[in-house]
């Protein structure tokens, strides 16, 4: 499987980023008990709602994937046609590799979520952040479309959250500014 972009529409001034959203399949360490599974199906929902419910007129999809999670399942999403574009580690959107990162340069706004939430996705978020130059430019986490191996664990709070990333959204408010008409979502701080 090749590491470079697969898609070539690439990153737009609106994208949605997906980091790994479904690493837990491979996650071979975490433990799989009701809780465990009960949380993983409403985060897995979450995902899939986001993806099939955003307003493709606005916004990119683009999928930071490892090759395995991206060989197990989520290639069926770029065979959909709803990936722009496709980043697969080791040379994906990871710390160090600023190829990736430098198409979010002319981004305005940026949507993130995935697994696990924490590591990877703040790895992108910052390096989104670091590359982000133009007027106006926003980075919002998706807090119910991000799932925590630490949360999943110790059965934690997700209190912390707004504290740790700043701006976040949650599906519920991205999909109802889609069929409202509305430019801005809403978000919190």
């Amino acid at each position: 499987m090749p590491s470079e972009n697969l898609c070539n529409r690439g990153v737009g001034e609106e994208n949605l980023v997906l980091v790994h959203p479904f690493y837990f399949e491979t996650d071979t360490g975490l433990s799989r008990d009701t809780r465990t599974e009960a949380l993983i199906k409403t985060y897995a929902g979450k995902i899939e709602l986001l993806l099939r419910g955003i307003d493709r007129q606005r916004f990119r999809v683009v999928l930071n994937d490892t090759q395995s999670g991206f060989r197990r399942k989520t290639h069926q999403w770029e065979e959909e046609g709803l990936l722009d574009a496709v980043y697969l580690d080791p040379n994906g959107l990871r710390a160090g590799n600023n190829v990736g990162y430098e198409q979010f340069k002319h981004s305005r706004r940026n949507l993130v979520a995935g697994a696990y939430g924490g590591r990877c996705v703040n790895d992108v978020m910052d390096g989104i952040r670091i590359m982000g130059k133009a007027p106006l430019f926003s980075l919002t986490l998706v807090r119910d479309a991000v799932i925590y191996r630490d949360l999943i664990e110790r059965y934690l709070d997700f209190s912390h959250i707004s504290r740790t990333f700043g701006k976040t959204t949650k599906v519920s408010d991205i999909l109802e500014s889609n069929f409202g008409g509305a430019t801005q979502i809403r978000t919190g701080e």
